[in-house]
């Protein structure tokens, strides 16, 4: 079992990720503060040149992650048993395999400010 509260998880350059099996799970929450306020996951931005990292989420396990999956420059691949939750996804691809239920929920996601200092990244 994997538990973060206030946790930005940085994947580097070419990482992948594969979640799967029949463990007990993940639960994370995003900062609340900070560079990295509201954003669970994060894969860097620039892949090797023909490179689409992959990031797969599935298994028998929990997955509850609030704040932003961020994956601009890879695949998104959600799978195993229903019932995972996400609060906001951003990626350049997103696929599901098998049968699966996954929940946007919008939780750990920073209430939307306006001024001359605030910025939102929408893709």
């Amino acid at each position: 079992t994997v538990v973060g509260n206030n946790v930005t998880l940085f994947f580097d350059k070419d990482v992948e990720l594969d979640i799967s099996g029949s463990g007990a799970g993940m639960t994370l929450t995003p900062p609340d503060s900070g560079t990295f306020l509201g954003i669970t996951m994060f894969s860097h931005r620039f892949p090797s040149a023909g490179k689409l990292p992959k990031f797969k989420i599935g298994g028998g396990g929990i997955f509850n992650a609030g704040g932003v999956t961020y994956v601009p420059k890879g695949e998104l691949v959600m799978g195993g048993i229903p019932g995972k939750q996400m609060g906001a996804i951003i990626a350049w691809q997103a696929n599901t395999e098998g049968t699966t239920g996954f929940t946007v929920t919008g939780e750990g996601i920073p209430p939307l400010t306006t001024g001359p200092d605030v910025a939102y990244l929408v893709e």
